[in-house]
């Protein structure tokens, strides 16, 4: 358990004039909230966290064996459908506070006598602030990255299956302990490289002449988020421009970033240099924070209310898709001691 972590959500109950905090997490809808606040990454259990200014409780599946702090009730359910307990264990408060984005609608609509109030954005705001031991997991996930990214840039050429490509990615995962992919490899090339998020094909498909690698790796729970473009042989020019302006953006927004700046003033600025070179806007936020979730604050967009503050940890992700083709870079980075560091080495691959 994190004391810091606690103060925080304590600072929401005050807040809000709110006695009690439930968050629900199952195995088909993942509240993070929960394995942020125990200070550990479940996956296959569904479980219950309730705090009060008094008190937290934790109701749990007899079977649950994670170890956790001795200041927590752990009271038993049969399974994350036991409304009976749950009710029974908030019946004392009036005014919950919900994250209405995982709140599962069937246990919602049984809890109707209370006054349910969402506080998803506080939640977020939270964790977009990372400490020391998330940001040390974040950036063992992005080393492990920056070892793919390499072995990708000596691997790859024309006529090389999509498929190989993956397998150097999971290889490499395999031989680290608590790591995993953190999504579905994306890998596209030729005309696929036109949509922003093409459906990852595993297959034996062959790589073309140009196209993304966009790969993720959750380590301890924590993720990293990257993007490589390449160019392989003979490229038209008009995609060469392409990608030249969108590393310019990359690199130029990272130089821009510092605490207190609006996000959506970095975003204003990347889409004047897209519209004015090419006539048309941005087709997606230039980045977005990481964490427990490969979503999370800030989000880097033109209705973004986020400032960027010390221990925030985000991609920058500038992008440009045209019929048929389409490109993007995507690196992580950590705003420390007031400046911008780079966590990963994500760049454009040219042979």
């Amino acid at each position: 358990m994190k004391k810091r972590r606690i103060n925080e959500i304590k600072k929401i109950l005050e807040k809000n004039d709110i006695e009690a905090l439930l968050l629900i997490t199952t195995d088909f809808i993942r509240d993070r909230n929960v394995d942020y606040i125990l200070g550990t990454f479940l996956e296959n259990v569904s479980a219950s966290i309730i705090i009060s200014l008094d008190e937290i409780k934790l109701l749990a599946p007899k079977w649950f064996e994670i170890k956790i702090d001795n200041s927590v009730k752990i009271i038993e359910i049969k399974n994350f459908f036991d409304v009976n307990t749950i009710k029974k264990e908030i019946k004392k408060f009036k005014k919950i506070g919900i994250n209405k984005n995982y709140f599962p609608y069937t246990i919602g609509s049984k809890l109707r006598k209370f006054k349910l109030i969402d506080v998803s954005e506080e939640l977020l705001n939270i964790r977009a602030i990372k400490d020391e031991e998330e940001i040390r997991n974040i950036k063992r996930a992005c080393s492990i990255s920056n070892k793919i990214i390499k072995k990708i840039e000596k691997e790859i050429r024309k006529n090389l299956s999509e498929f190989y490509i993956e397998k150097i990615i999971e290889e490499e995962i395999a031989k680290i302990n608590h790591a995993t992919l953190a999504f579905n490899t994306i890998i596209a090339s030729d005309r696929r490289s036109g949509s922003i998020h093409p459906i990852p094909s595993y297959s034996n498909k062959k790589i073309k002449n140009y196209g993304i690698i966009d790969f993720g790796i959750r380590y301890k729970g924590y993720c990293s988020d990257v993007t490589i473009p390449f160019l392989i042989g003979d490229v038209p020019n008009k995609l060469k421009k392409i990608l030249r302006v969108i590393k310019n953006i990359h690199d130029s927004s990272i130089e821009q970033i510092k605490p207190f700046l609006e996000v959506k003033y970095l975003f204003e600025s990347a889409n004047e240099n897209v519209k004015n070179t090419f006539g048309f806007e941005m087709q997606h936020a230039l980045g977005h924070g990481i964490g427990l979730d490969i979503h999370e604050y800030p989000t880097i967009s033109p209705k973004s209310k986020n400032i960027f503050k010390d221990n925030m940890i985000f991609t920058i992700e500038p992008g440009i898709y045209i019929k048929n083709a389409g490109f993007r870079i995507e690196n992580d980075l950590l705003i420390k001691n007031k400046k911008p560091k780079l966590l990963t080495k994500a760049n454009i691959i040219e042979k």
